[in-house]
């Protein structure tokens, strides 16, 4: 899967998308091993994610991308 032409780590489902809240929280991104690559807040959690997922310009944010596999969120 590719969000804004950005490579995304084949875990990251559009299911696992869709899923996402668009409210106020918290959001996880956690890499296949379940360890915390960030942790952020957002008053629309799926709009930041995907944010995240696609708006990565510079090459550290470019290889957190393509490290995430999962997402949880309270």
């Amino acid at each position: 899967m590719q969000f804004n032409n950005n490579p995304v780590n084949p875990a990251i489902t559009k299911e696992m998308i869709e899923q996402l809240p668009s409210k106020t929280g918290i959001y996880y991104l956690m890499d296949e091993q379940g360890k915390v690559l960030y942790i952020g807040k957002s008053k629309d959690i799926r709009k930041r994610v995907l944010t995240h997922l696609g708006g990565a310009k510079t090459k550290r944010a470019l290889e957190m991308v393509q490290k995430v596999a999962g997402i949880q969120f309270e």
